[in-house]
């Protein structure tokens, strides 16, 4: 799973700052935390215990939140050519003792105290932020208690036990794509999600405009509709392009019914230094 994350950073490029365009200026901040989230389901033990193992990996260098970040800048000058953006990754403090279900609203208040010292912010057009979303419902084939991002990993069988027991293809499990952009009926499965919160602040007042939460995730498996084949070496670094995907998905979808709409495209994030962290 390290060598996973390992592939992701090599699918980000930091750059120092680019001398920014014309007002207007959008401040983007993407606070999503330093942990990736790992959820593997396991054979239950009574009734009351958790079928899943829970992994929280920490990440190095703001992965996460340059993920984000590219694909909003990228939104944000679609919508405004010529625009000022500037990006800042931040790492709340805390937040990984903060209960997952809190995380969002913690992460918020972190860039609010940051930007209430901050007096240039009246010049500013607008403040985006990013925050992980929690989801407590068993939704879609998906666990309970997710939050943030990260990959639900489901071995167990998922479609009629004839069909795990003999390693056949399944024609009655959940539909899933494959790595070559194929449909099958699985069998077990990984799924990538990326469960985020995009909030519209104004900057003078720091009063929300709108928010905005989507559930994204894929459902991905082998061409035999197992998850093995997925998790094999060879196969780790396109199921981390799939999980870049799924955040420009994620991203464009929190903002396609307001005002920010247009095709994405992925770009390289422009940074300036962010608030000190823990």
């Amino acid at each position: 799973m390290r060598r996973l994350l390992s592939l992701l950073c090599l699918l980000t490029i930091s750059l120092p700052p680019d001398a920014y365009g014309q007002q207007p200026t959008y401040v983007l901040i993407a606070a999503l935390g330093d942990t990736f989230n790992v959820v593997i389901e396991e054979q239950g033990i009574g009734s009351n215990m958790s079928p899943y193992k829970r992994t929280a990996l920490p990440v190095a260098d703001n992965l996460l939140n340059k993920l984000v970040l590219r694909d909003l800048d990228a939104m944000v000058e679609t919508a405004y050519p010529g625009s000022q953006r500037i990006t800042i990754a931040m790492r709340p403090p805390n937040l990984r003792t903060t209960p997952h279900e809190q995380r969002g609203q913690a992460s918020l208040d972190a860039v609010l105290d940051y930007l209430k010292q901050q007096p240039q912010r009246t010049a500013w057009e607008r403040v985006i932020v990013v925050t992980p979303a929690y989801r407590a419902l068993d939704k879609d084939d998906m666990a309970a208690n997710l939050e943030g991002m990260g990959l639900l990993l489901k071995p167990l069988c998922q479609s009629a036990d004839s069909a795990c027991s003999t390693n056949a293809r399944s024609t009655a499990g959940p539909e899933v794509a494959t790595l070559n952009h194929d449909t099958v009926y699985a069998n077990s499965y990984a799924a990538p999600y990326s469960y985020i919160t995009v909030w519209q602040i104004d900057p003078a007042t720091l009063q929300v405009i709108s928010q905005r939460t989507t559930y994204s995730k894929q459902k991905i498996a082998d061409e035999r509709g197992e998850l093995r084949g997925v998790l094999q070496d060879e196969n780790k670094g396109a199921l981390a392009q799939q999980l870049v995907k799924l955040v420009s998905v994620s991203v464009h979808d929190a903002l396609k019914r307001t005002e920010f709409t247009g095709h994405v495209e992925v770009r390289d994030v422009h940074e300036v230094p962010a608030p000190p962290s823990d």
